[in-house]
């Protein structure tokens, strides 16, 4: 994840937010920081609903549209 503008984050510190899809749908999410990289934040996801679903229709979505991907790299 990459945060918008200029946040403050610590290592164990509790995330909420929500996930906007390129394909418009959303998501909540909250999680814990599990990893600080730069300006990059990795969080382990709290049990809750889960965009599973969201995900996989991404995913069908983008291969359909872009067949060879990854295999052109």
């Amino acid at each position: 994840m990459r945060p918008p503008g200029t946040h403050s984050f610590a290592l164990d510190g509790v995330i909420r937010g929500v996930i906007r899809f390129s394909r418009g749908h959303e998501a909540e999410v909250e999680g814990r920081v599990v990893r600080l990289e730069g300006a990059l934040v990795a969080l382990y996801l709290a049990e809750q609903p889960n965009p599973f679903r969201i995900v996989l229709d991404e995913q069908r979505f983008l291969r359909q549209k872009y067949p060879m991907w990854p295999r052109e790299a």
